[in-house]
């Protein structure tokens, strides 16, 4: 009796916690529609959002430490799971990255290929003035050459065909790209813990799903990086499961993304 009552303590603080930061998010999504003309330039150090956004970040913190101490087991995977895809759905809905004008480096560079059929390593988006998306991209990343691995080059090429010319949906499936690897990553720690420290796992997949910094930076802001995280963390299972060749191929592959 007394381990269903504590069982149910913890589903109920894994509720509340999970809700909180949904709530936190959401306020952060209300506050961004109050800027409709961002485009992920710099702010003024006064500038209201950033206000916003160091509040709640602060209180996701907290919450994140309150979280941390929660004992989780195999039962609570669907709530973590289902709370994760609810803060991702939230983040990918505050459209335009507040932090980080990376996005649109991907976006200038992918359309070079998808739209003009150019190489973006040798081409510049200021050769394409009368782009119907020249206006809506970072002014920082126009006049510079692709600085990224040819792998990740090819895997923005999906996001680059199926958005067209439409910015709204090439910012929303840009955003997806890098979410599509968040839990891909997600799945290769926890197999790992699985395999290194089976009674840790489920802990591991609560701090690395709900962990808010990392939320920011991969959803919001829709850093590739975890695109590269994900192929290294595969090559580590790989060797894990005694797979050499897979986790050599992996390995390069995560080397490709950046490189």
């Amino acid at each position: 009796v007394m381990e269903n009552v504590l069982k149910g303590k913890t589903v109920l603080q894994l509720i509340i916690c999970g809700l909180v930061a949904e709530v936190l998010w959401i306020v952060l999504f209300v506050s961004q529609t109050l800027y409709p003309n961002f485009r992920g330039e710099r702010f003024l150090p006064q500038d209201p959002l950033n206000g916003v956004l160091a509040i709640v970040l602060c209180a996701q913190v907290l919450l994140y430490i309150i979280v941390s101490r929660i004992g989780v087991t195999a039962k609570d995977r669907f709530i973590i799971i289902i709370f994760s895809v609810l803060f991702a759905g939230t983040l990918i809905g505050t459209l335009f990255p507040i932090t980080s004008t990376d996005i649109y480096g991907y976006i200038s560079y992918t359309r070079s290929v998808t739209k003009y059929h150019d190489n973006p390593y040798y081409i510049t988006h200021n050769n394409y003035p009368d782009d119907p998306l020249f206006p809506h991209l970072s002014k920082l990343w126009l006049d510079l050459e692709n600085p990224y691995g040819p792998f990740l080059t090819t895997l923005y090429l999906i996001p680059g065909f199926a958005a067209r010319d439409t910015f709204v949906f090439q910012v929303v499936f840009f955003k997806l790209l890098p979410t599509f690897f968040f839990f891909g990553a997600a799945y290769c720690m926890f197999a790992l813990s699985q395999l290194l420290f089976p009674t840790r796992a489920y802990r591991v997949l609560l701090l690395f799903l709900w962990n808010p910094l990392i939320l920011f930076e991969i959803v919001q802001n829709a850093h590739a990086d975890i695109i590269m995280a994900f192929f290294l963390a595969l090559s580590f299972l790989f060797v894990a499961k005694k797979e050499s060749l897979k986790g050599w191929a992996a390995f390069v592959s995560s080397v490709l993304i950046k490189y």
